[in-house]
């Protein structure tokens, strides 16, 4: 899937918990959280928004490996609240991140998200393709409406 994509969708689930729930922290760090959480997995892409920035990383792992898994969802989710100290944080950006590998399981490269298991789960939708770009203005849609 698009960066943007990505974007949208962790906005969509971040405005959905701000907006359906009394969450006792900053609603901003909250929204920050998950839309880290949700674009974190692509470091190791060295054309990804995010990859551009930390290129050393997809020297050292396959796009779609590991980094692209439970194994660092769990790491990156349990170094962030160790960071952040608080457990909302944490699930907003374990959210994002397997928001993330969910969109990406939809594509015909696939996730594994069991890593080491080579066992990918694989979708149709070509990332830039029809669908990647429907869904982005669905889900831009539902964030308008949802910030209303």
């Amino acid at each position: 899937m698009m960066f943007i994509t990505h974007l949208s969708f962790a906005l969509l689930l971040g405005f959905m918990a701000v907006k359906f729930s009394s969450l006792p922290v900053s609603k901003y760090f909250f929204l920050l959280a998950i839309v880290l959480g949700s674009l974190l997995p692509d470091l190791d892409s060295a054309t990804s928004f995010i990859g551009k920035k930390f290129k050393l990383v997809s020297l050292f792992f396959r796009h779609r490996g590991v980094i692209h898994s439970v194994v660092f969802l769990t790491g990156f989710s349990i170094i962030f609240f160790l960071i952040t100290k608080n457990f909302y944080y944490f699930l907003a950006f374990a959210t994002g991140y397997l928001s993330h590998l969910l969109l990406d399981s939809m594509t015909p490269s696939g996730v594994a998200f069991f890593w080491p298991s080579k066992v990918r789960i694989r979708g149709r939708i070509k990332t830039t393709g029809l669908v990647d770009i429907i869904l982005l203005i669905l889900f831009i849609i539902l964030d308008v409406f949802l910030l209303l």
